[in-house]
């Protein structure tokens, strides 16, 4: 089972602290293809802004990250086990943190996490976590 944190995480003047590295990805990871299939597969919720680590953009090719943002998306968890994939269930009617876990082509895990208040979807390798 993945242990997350908890979904607030502030810093002592309660602004969000910055888990991730927010920086806009190449032009050969353009998210924007997800509003295409997104028509064709309506999303369970809003993936808000969309951001991936270094590691992961050199580890996993761009339309491997762009299929798994497509299937996170619309509710296809990947590779979780039960607990987990109950966890994300109830997380849709909540509100709570969505967590999916999928393998590249070349056997690379990775994660896609959705914050609680979908704002931020982050894309990363668990060693990034």
């Amino acid at each position: 089972m993945h242990r997350l944190r908890p979904c607030r995480n502030e810093s002592q003047d309660g602004q969000p602290k910055e888990t991730h590295e927010n920086i806009p990805p190449p032009a050969s990871h353009d998210w924007r293809c997800l509003v295409i299939d997104c028509a064709i597969h309506p999303p369970k919720f809003s993936l808000g802004q969309v951001v991936a680590t270094p590691h992961v953009l050199t580890a996993v090719h761009g339309e491997e990250i762009r299929n798994a943002l497509s299937r996170h998306v619309r509710g296809d968890w990947g590779t979780l086990d039960a607990e987990d994939l109950n966890a994300n269930e109830r997380a849709l009617c909540s509100g709570g943190r969505l967590f999916s876990s999928y393998h590249s082509s070349q056997n690379v895990k990775f994660w896609i996490i959705t914050e609680c208040d979908r704002s931020f979807t982050t894309v990363l390798l668990p060693e990034d976590y």
